[in-house]
């Protein structure tokens, strides 16, 4: 993980709503919670249970958001 800043430009916000009508919210989340995700698991030093209370989430719905956005890897196929 690093450790990027992102600024999020409100100012921008009327021009998303505009041009996304429909998905608008998921556009939005889309730009902020794979940052956001990425800095409460730095501050949390990878303890996901605590980065779930911080964000005030279930530990597994906390988990889905992580690989979606790819911030941890899935489950190893021993398998394969």
């Amino acid at each position: 993980m690093s450790k990027s800043v992102v600024k999020i430009n409100f100012e921008a916000l009327p021009a998303i709503l505009v041009n996304n009508e429909g998905h608008a919210y998921h556009k939005i989340m889309q730009q902020c919670e794979g940052p956001m995700l990425e800095q409460v698991m730095i501050i949390c030093r990878g303890n996901q249970t605590r980065a779930s209370e911080v964000l005030g989430i279930n530990r597994g719905t906390l988990r889905k958001k992580l690989l979606a956005h790819g911030l941890i890897g899935g489950p190893v196929d021993e398998a394969a």
